[in-house]
């Protein structure tokens, strides 16, 4: 895979192992403090082929954490992903949902896809490397990862037509 900017690749490498490390103390917290799925998310979270639905959390949280470390925070922003301002984000088996989303079932089945693409991936760290090379190569709003999980969210909960 032949990437656009080698230098920003070497820097997104760079960075990986401490992104990986954010990452798996966010899952941490967020799976200690989160709520298993409701009955219709459990419906959704199987539909979609989710291995391990009784591991899924899912945070409700007033603003999304970010790490300290300025540079990995402005990492997905050069692709046109706001983690801070994400209505929700997936670190493993947890979702992190704002507060005044969590009961928003496009928001919540679009990471429940991005549950299944982490466990497809086989791991946190894998998962990180492909999404960031998707990010990079595509975009945010066209990288592959995406466009499965707006699609398949779109699928399970369609936008209401005008009257």
């Amino acid at each position: 895979m032949a990437f656009p900017d080698p230098q920003l690749r070497k820097q997104i490498e760079e960075h990986l192992p401490e992104a990986v490390e954010w990452a798996e103390r966010i899952e941490k917290e967020a799976l200690e403090k989160g709520e298993p799925l409701s009955p219709p998310l459990r419906d959704i979270a199987q539909a979609l082929g989710i291995q391990n639905v009784d591991k899924i959390r899912v945070w409700k949280v007033d603003r999304m954490p970010t790490t300290g470390n300025l540079e990995i925070r402005e990492l997905p922003e050069r692709f046109g992903l706001s983690i801070s301002g994400s209505s929700g984000i997936t670190v493993g088996h947890a979702i992190l949902v704002l507060r005044t989303r969590a009961t928003d079932y496009n928001v919540l089945t679009h990471e429940l896809v991005h549950v299944r693409q982490y466990e497809q991936a086989g791991g946190l760290s894998s998962y990180l490397k492909q999404y960031s090379d998707e990010a990079m190569l595509f975009g945010y709003q066209n990288m592959p990862m995406e466009l499965e999980a707006i699609r398949e969210a779109a699928r399970h909960f369609p936008p209401a037509s005008p009257n």
